[in-house]
């Protein structure tokens, strides 16, 4: 014969289970990448480091002869196969069609330069001409020391570390933000003596 549970056993129960359910519920909100809050990485584990922009994709598929810099001419002449894989004959492009380029050559459609960094009348039609102004200027952009070729170090750039002390001051400060309730009123609650 099964055991009949007590009203004071089930309270216990009840209010155990009450207790553990507000016990999580109070815990610090974790989701980052290293256990600190959403959106932020904890710990300072992010140092800052290296990276290249899409564009250096493509122009080290643009060194012909292997020597890990880019000449003038051999963007001139990666420029023109470009167009003609990018076009296929046609005389423009859409924006469409070039953020398809750009995802599979420059990793990601929205990779910079974008359409509209291309398009410059804004006609949402992208010519050989706007197509080839956009590459050269973006290739004079990287040759940092002027000598007519992009190196690989003048491909890559630092990416500052984050600077945590003044992002942890504009959060404990309430500076901007959108404030309680998310109704964007930003300013620091007053306690009323």
């Amino acid at each position: 014969m099964p055991q009949q549970i007590s009203k004071k056993t089930t309270l216990a129960i009840l209010a155990l289970g009450a207790l553990t359910i507000t016990a999580c519920a109070s815990q610090p909100e974790r989701g980052g990448r290293d256990g600190g809050p959403r959106g932020e990485r904890g710990g300072g584990s992010y140092q800052g480091g290296i990276i290249a922009r899409p564009l250096a994709l493509l122009l080290t598929g643009m060194d012909a002869n292997g020597d890990y810099r880019v000449s003038g001419q051999e963007v001139a002449t990666g420029i023109e196969a470009e167009w003609a894989n990018l076009s296929q004959g046609d005389r423009a492009v859409s924006a469409l069609k070039l953020g398809d380029w750009a995802k599979t050559v420059l990793g990601s459609a929205e990779a910079m330069p974008n359409s509209i960094a291309f398009d410059t009348d804004l006609n949402g039609q992208i010519t050989q001409l706007e197509f080839g102004d956009r590459l050269r200027a973006e290739y004079a952009r990287l040759d940092k020391d002027s000598d007519g070729f992009v190196s690989r170090a003048e491909m890559v750039s630092e990416l500052p570390a984050p600077n945590i002390e003044s992002q942890q001051g504009s959060r404990q400060s309430g500076g901007g933000g959108r404030g309680e309730g998310g109704r964007g009123e930003g300013r620091q609650r007053r306690e009323v003596t």
